[in-house]
């Protein structure tokens, strides 16, 4: 079923699901719920999934079971400098724009911004 963000519901919207944040909300949402399940769980202590299960899970879900360009983030500029683009190594890089989306920080969708 097709996920829609809710800034651009409308009633004549084809069926889908209307959430804040579009797919990437939704997502963030299923991953939340997973980590509570996971923490807060008392008939399962100690419990664990590691990042391998975790990058497994994701790229399952979204090259299996969703169509391509579903997982898209538009954004009004690209997050890292020309000089933080230059130095450092890739997962360096991965890790600061992380921290910069998760603050909404040159995100263009007003739903992902706003559920951030």
């Amino acid at each position: 079923m097709p996920v829609y963000d809710v800034r651009d519901y409308n009633f004549s919207a084809p069926t889908g699901i209307h959430t804040f944040g579009g797919f990437i909300g939704e997502l963030v949402i299923s991953l939340c719920s997973m980590q509570e399940t996971m923490t807060s769980r008392m008939d399962m202590p100690g419990f664990e999934i590691n990042r391998a299960q975790v990058l497994g899970f994701l790229e399952e879900l979204l090259l299996e079971g969703y169509p391509a360009d579903i997982c898209t983030v538009r954004l009004t500029e690209y997050p890292l400098s020309v000089e933080e683009q230059q130095k450092g190594d890739k997962e360096e890089q991965a890790l600061k724009i992380g921290q910069r989306l998760a603050l909404g920080k040159s995100l263009a969708q007003f739903g992902l911004q706003f559920f951030l």
